[in-house]
């Protein structure tokens, strides 16, 4: 009885592995032919983990399949490599042939962030794909329009109307250093002024609030010295030492100039001279900043006359970095708004400099006084009623023009002014021309 008993188990469990043996069979077969169907139609599998392509984190490093073919041809435009493969970010082909228009550049470059290549079409309704994505169909693709390759045409399309923003300190100005008429631009009135020429300039859209004689040239005397300040913040580090030599002394007292008082052989900052060069519009101070930066006064003469035409100036030309009259030697008071505008804006030592009432110069030696350097103009005019708070200025005088002074001026309503005058027959004139004209027409 035991021993039927334990033939009907084994014959239990044979028949148990032949069923599991069947069914295993019809699973590898059914997979098989799975498998084959899905090759035929492109679609491969990997047969183990160790099997999969390696990924390198290199940028630089592309895929064997990415490479160009070798005879150096492209592809047509808008197709894809035979093998459907796309080239790692970063990568280009070997040869440096560049693809269709529309196409991914052959270089693989990414374009700067915010940027679009010249050839990138844009939908017409005005969307951006997401990043990475293609259009879902051909159709997407036709209903784009390719953005202008011209780069003024790109950038006036692409920019909005106020282009860019220059800041005078926490007061956000008008980019641009050209200026046009406001709708209701004056003339002073008979007699109101004592400057033959005046302008007054609204910072916040660059118009022309007032005007006389505004591009009559003129001599701009020791307003020369903005651009001198200008340029030589631009070139120099504010702490380069510079030595006070017998030539920028000669070149102070033979010319008649104001001195700032600076001692031959003592070295000072850069920094130094540059106050020294517009508040008490120091003749040597500002042949040193000369010197310093370009190694000869004519050398530095031709560096402020580049700068001149780089910010689209087109009737102004300086001889000498001090302000000296010459015929050749001349400006405009609405070309010395934009200088004095540029030395705001572009350079933070710069408008320090311009801004400053007072630098005091320690004394380095025992026994001798601290040197003390005063911009007048910005001292005077600061008891005066001008509506609003004048920030910056400097002066000028030579004979044969007058006197005449740029400044730059916050209304009491906040909005940023710049005045330039030319031709008064004083300097306390030149002060009372720009009270006026800030009082009486700056909102």
């Amino acid at each position: 009885m035991r021993r039927h008993k334990w033939l009907r188990n084994l014959l239990t469990i044979i028949l148990v592995a032949l069923l599991i043996a069947i069914v295993a069979a019809i699973v590898l077969v059914g997979t098989g032919r799975a498998a084959k169907m899905l090759e035929q139609r492109g679609i491969t599998f990997l047969k183990s983990r160790d099997e999969a392509p390696a990924v390198s984190n290199t940028e630089e490093t592309a895929p064997a399949d990415s490479i160009a073919p070798a005879d150096g041809t492209v592809p047509a435009e808008g197709t894809a490599p035979a093998d459907g493969t796309v080239p790692a970010e970063g990568t280009a082909p070997v040869d440096g042939t560049l693809p269709a228009e529309g196409t991914t550049p052959a270089d693989g470059t990414v374009p700067a962030e915010g940027t679009a290549p010249a050839d990138a079409a844009v939908p017409k309704d005005g969307t951006v794909p997401a990043e990475g994505t293609v259009p879902a169909d051909p159709a997407a693709a036709a209903a784009t329009e390719t953005v202008p390759t011209n780069t003024a045409e790109a950038a006036t399309e692409a920019a909005p109307a106020e282009i860019a923003q220059l800041m005078i300190g926490d007061k956000t100005v008008h980019s641009g250093f050209t200026f046009t008429p406001a709708a209701a631009q004056v003339t002073p009135a008979a007699g109101e002024l004592t400057s033959k020429s005046s302008i007054l300039i609204n910072l916040s859209d660059d118009s022309i609030v007032l005007a006389e004689n505004a591009d009559e040239r003129i001599s701009p005397a020791s307003m020369t010295k903005i651009m001198a300040l200008l340029v030589a913040a631009e070139n120099l580090d504010p702490e380069t030492p510079i030595t006070i030599t017998d030539e920028m002394i000669s070149y102070c007292a033979s010319n008649g100039l104001s001195a700032a008082g600076l001692e031959v052989g003592k070295i000072y900052p850069a920094r130094e001279l540059m106050y020294g060069a517009i508040l008490p519009s120091g003749g040597e101070a500002v042949a040193g900043l000369a010197i310093m930066t370009a190694g000869s006064l004519d050398a530095f003469v031709e560096m402020m006359n580049q700068r001149a035409a780089e910010l689209g100036l087109t009737n102004t030309h300086f001889t000498n970095c001090a302000g000296l009259y010459d015929a050749e030697h001349y400006s405009t008071v609405k070309e010395i708004a934009a200088i004095l505008k540029a030395a705001l804006t572009l350079n933070d030592t710069s408008r320090t400099v311009l801004s400053t009432k007072v630098y005091t110069i320690p004394a380095t030696e025992e026994g001798k006084e601290d040197l003390v350097l005063s911009n007048w103009f910005l001292r005077r005019i600061e008891d005066r009623d001008a509506g609003g708070e004048v920030i910056a200025a400097k002066t000028g005088f030579v004979t044969e023009s007058g006197n005449c002074a740029a400044s730059y001026e916050v209304s009491a309503t906040g909005v940023p002014y710049i005045c330039v005058t030319a031709n008064s027959d004083s300097e306390w004139h030149c002060i009372d021309d720009h009270t006026k004209l800030y009082k009486t027409y700056a909102a």
